[in-house]
């Protein structure tokens, strides 16, 4: 019902964590930092289920203290260090690519071949650290790029999102100007994300059991782009991997009949200022609804009645169907308002206290 998970930031400036390259290329060296983030977390929140997890993208249930991340890193991030583009490590936030790796394309024909890519840095680093891994630690589960706990879901960014990561505005600007590119690059993000999939299947513990799609500036398009432009390939990848979590970052209500109409879409992540009335109508009572705290919320002083008054509004149009709020803690972020969520679900006996994980 809910899970809340820090953010790098947070954790640096609360316990001085930092991030180096090590962190993301050194599977031991980074187990052993993430249960030490692990015993810091048990000890200040020893009865709040608040973890040290990627943002949006483990499952907790999912989750063990004793695996092993291979090329723990944002999806399109792996993909554009493949392109060229410099991965930097800030110490106290997320990973990211320096520049702009496809700023200058002019036509589909710059692109490299999917398979191509499989032989470029940082891959055969990763399948190497794979190998290694799997042999020297037997039944430790080895979790391989893009997938992120032992659910075996793959995870991708959408597709206009990793278009404007690489392309930057040239991306919205095709949507209007050249079409028909747009139409080529998200065929080729497409054919890229299943190559790097297919190839690092096979070290997990059983088949791909689903996908989700962080389509993180679809909220950006009109339904009509986004049903001319995006739906296409992200009913494609539910015909290839099955159930779709797909995500949708802010209001996204304009969106929610072209979301609908994904193939074999089972939940909807997406944020505060989408109607869970609406999201509820249009999708059915068995799709997976969830939900982050409005932003305001967690960044003012709230008085309880805010939280709470939320939570009414959110539950009622709900309307009973399968629901998860989800919050990702931040420096900026007024912790006492957080814990009043925790607080409100509580008394209405919707969550019990205590951490169960890790």
């Amino acid at each position: 019902m809910i899970q809340g998970s820090v953010s790098k930031g947070w954790l640096h400036k609360e316990a001085g964590f930092t991030f180096p390259r090590e962190y993301y290329f050194d599977p031991v060296y980074r187990r052993k930092q993430d249960r030490e983030i692990h015993a810091f977390l048990d000890r200040r929140f020893p009865d709040i289920p608040l973890y040290h997890m990627e943002s949006n993208l483990v499952q907790a249930e999912f989750a063990r203290s004793d695996q092993l991340m291979v090329g723990g890193l944002q999806p399109n991030l792996i993909l554009g260090a493949m392109l060229g583009a410099e991965l930097v490590f800030p110490e106290g936030a997320d990973a990211d690519i320096r520049g702009l790796p496809l700023e200058r394309l002019k036509e589909a024909g710059e692109l490299p071949p999917a398979a191509d890519l499989l032989s470029r840095p940082p891959v055969p680093e990763f399948l190497e650290q794979l190998e290694r891994c799997t042999k020297d630690f037997g039944s430790v589960p080895v979790i391989p790029p893009f997938f992120w706990d032992l659910s075996c879901r793959a995870t991708i960014h959408g597709f206009i999102t990793t278009a404007f990561k690489f392309c930057g505005q040239a991306a919205f600007i095709m949507l209007f100007e050249n079409p028909d590119l747009l139409t080529e690059v998200h065929r080729w993000i497409d054919a890229s994300y299943a190559a790097l999939i297919a190839l690092f299947a096979p070290f997990l513990p059983a088949p791909v059991s689903g996908i989700h799609i962080g389509e993180c500036s679809g909220a950006l398009v009109s339904a009509e782009d986004f049903t001319s432009h995006i739906l296409p390939w992200a009913s494609g990848m539910g015909r290839r991997y099955g159930r779709v979590r797909f995500h949708s970052c802010g209001d996204s209500d304009h969106l929610l009949e072209s979301i609908a109409a994904i193939e074999n879409l089972h939940a909807l992540d997406t944020g505060s200022g989408t109607s869970a009335a609406k999201a509820r109508r249009i999708l059915g009572p068995g799709i997976t609804l969830e939900l982050a705290p409005p932003v305001e919320l967690l960044v003012s002083s709230s008085a309880e009645k805010d939280i709470a008054a939320w939570l009414d509004l959110v539950l009622a149009e709900n309307q009973g169907g399968p629901l998860r709020i989800g919050y990702h803690l931040e420096p900026g972020y007024n912790f006492d308002a957080v814990m009043l969520i925790h607080k409100n679900l509580e008394k209405r006996g919707i969550v019990r206290r205590g951490r169960t994980i890790f």
